[in-house]
């Protein structure tokens, strides 16, 4: 009888491990320069992230609709926002692949996503996040800043239904028009609905 119990409260402990391990991937195609992205970021990403850092899994994708070619070995890129909005994706890639963990890369999007003129808060936005805003700078200025705003462009190219809004809202691998709008407008609630076991941020959202 007692190795029952025993068995019991195990499968219990395993069973609540995996619920805690549960997540949702957010995909989030967006452009530096876009006044509905800056929003996005500003009201929902952070907000959500801070509730739900353990069932969240971000990927970021600066991109938007710009567009992109080789020549000669050599990238040309063309924002929807001009050439600031490329500077500013290229940034932001650098800080997508330098940071060393999720906390690091919500905390600097969010922090230089919080204005157009972001080149007057990166200094500040990579102190607050621990980055090396050196590195960031020359990654960004350099070929490794364009092969990650092109691989960039290459995700949000190849993803379908193509990407024709930014910021454009993915759950877990598959885009439709209401989840989009919902976690648009309130992320947080639309995580939780994805989630099977809701933890206690999810029940006063």
């Amino acid at each position: 009888m007692m190795l029952k119990i025993a068995l019991l409260f195990g499968l219990i402990a395993i069973s609540s491990g995996e619920d805690a391990k549960e997540k949702v991937q957010v995909t989030v195609f967006y452009e530096s320069q876009c006044g509905d992205s800056i929003r996005f970021f500003k009201r929902q990403v952070k907000q959500a992230y801070d509730v739900l850092n353990q069932h969240i899994d971000f990927e970021f994708v600066p991109y938007g609709k710009a567009v992109h070619e080789k020549l000669n070995d050599n990238y040309k890129f063309t924002c929807h926002h001009g050439s600031t909005e490329c500077d500013y994706n290229k940034v932001q890639s650098c800080a997508i692949k330098y940071s060393p963990d999720q906390n690091t890369t919500v905390s600097f999007l969010s922090c230089v996503m919080g204005t157009y003129q972001q080149s007057s808060v990166l200094e500040s936005c990579a102190k607050q996040s621990s980055l090396d805003l050196g590195k960031l700078n020359e990654c960004a200025a350099g070929n490794e800043g364009d092969e990650l705003h092109a691989k960039h462009g290459d995700r949000t190219n190849s993803f379908r239904p193509s990407v024709s809004y930014v910021p454009t809202i993915v759950l877990n691998g598959v885009y439709d028009s209401t989840t989009q709008y919902e976690a648009e407008y309130n992320l947080l609630a639309t995580v939780c609905k994805k989630l099977k076991t809701k933890p206690e941020a999810c029940k006063t959202s």
